[in-house]
């Protein structure tokens, strides 16, 4: 009885570990797709009927996503993706769900395969690259002071220009969110400095009209893109948010033994803000940024054409010519959008350049 029932549970064993095995095997993973069509920001013309929407082959140095020109291609590249993905779940013999549309920096689309399925649409028309899904790590640094920043401000570094404290500058901060009721992004700076809206409509899920629940004159719109909530659940956004603009602030340190007081505030203190959702600290408490997220945000940030787009993100380094995110960039940057991303902390040896800050 003994031995038969050695044997039963040994069979068993084998059994539960060949289902563990045929199930990895299958189990799925989220794919980012890149699409042969440029995005709008990089289409430089060549299909009948369409002109060119890139900025340079304009002689401009902004995408004007709302010209007849890029509504018209933006039409032509959405019906694109609609017959790939029919023709995607014919191929795979399922239904199919875009989790995210790109079009505006990158051209692609964010879908649920398989290892198998993904070697399968590899070889699809129309398709120039699949990815598989990764996770990027939040990074960041600071110091207004530290890069010359005052320089700026009282114009004694510009060359000759007008200091500026980033007046009417619009900065896209994709990263875990903002705390929108903080000090740092309220409508009033603790200098006094009454901030303005410079488009006169708020983005995101705030009110077009009002700002409200999140917006203000300030902190202009938010976004989500992890299916959560824009509200920061980890403080690394507000704190690179505030980093890069936040308002000036008189910030204290209590403590039992000792206060400390001082002035503080981001690089550009009267700049506007537009945050961009694309990590969270779920299931990781240290933070997370799925790829199709934060190409999501950096294509929206695109379309919303602010001028700066901060990435305080990375990983290891990755072929630039293949990852979505440095593509992204580089339709970003074709948009006459401006991108500052994390180099990573780890250096200073070989390949510790993060990705995506090596976009070409």
């Amino acid at each position: 009885l003994r031995k038969i029932f050695l044997l039963a549970t040994t069979a068993l064993l084998v059994m539960s570990a060949l289902a563990s095995a045929q199930a990895g095997a299958g189990s799925s993973a989220r794919y980012i797709v890149q699409l042969s069509d440029p995005p709008v920001a990089s289409y430089r013309g060549g299909i009948a009927g369409l002109p060119a929407t890139n900025p340079a082959a304009l002689g401009q140095v902004k995408l004007n996503p709302t010209s007849p020109a890029s509504v018209a291609y933006l039409s032509h590249l959405a019906t694109r993706q609609a017959s790939f993905l029919a023709a995607l779940e014919q191929t795979l013999g399922r239904p199919v769900q875009a989790i995210h549309q790109y079009r505006y920096a990158f051209n692609g689309v964010a879908v649920s395969l398989d290892e198998a399925e993904a070697d399968r649409v590899a070889s699809m028309p129309g398709v120039k690259n699949v990815e598989r899904e990764r996770t990027y790590e939040l990074v960041t640094d600071v110091g207004p002071a530290w890069i010359g920043a005052p320089g700026i401000w009282n114009g004694t570094a510009t060359g000759g220009a007008p200091g500026t404290k980033g007046e009417g500058v619009v900065i896209g901060v994709i990263d875990t969110g903002v705390n929108h009721d903080h000090p740092s992004f309220a409508d009033v700076g603790g200098d006094g400095y009454n901030h303005t809206n410079p488009r006169g409509t708020f983005y995101g899920v705030c009110d077009p009209v009002t700002g409200l629940p999140f917006c203000n004159d300030k902190l202009i719109g938010v976004w989500d893109f992890t299916g959560t909530s824009p509200e920061d659940d980890n403080a690394h956004g507000s704190h690179t948010a505030s980093t890069v603009a936040g308002n000036v602030v008189d910030a204290s340190l209590i403590a039992p033994t000792i206060t400390y007081s001082r002035r503080i505030s981001g690089v550009a203190p009267h700049a506007n803000i537009i945050a961009y959702k694309a990590c969270n600290s779920l299931p990781d408490p240290a933070g997370g940024c799925l790829v199709s997220g934060t190409v999501a945000a950096i294509d929206q940030a695109t379309l919303d054409q602010v001028h700066v787009i901060n990435f305080s993100i990375g990983g290891a380094s990755r072929n630039p010519w293949t990852d979505p995110n440095a593509l992204a960039f580089l339709g970003a940057n074709a948009a006459g959008v401006f991108g500052s991303v994390a180099a990573g902390n780890d250096g200073p040896g070989s390949s510790t350049f993060g990705s995506p800050s090596d976009s070409p």
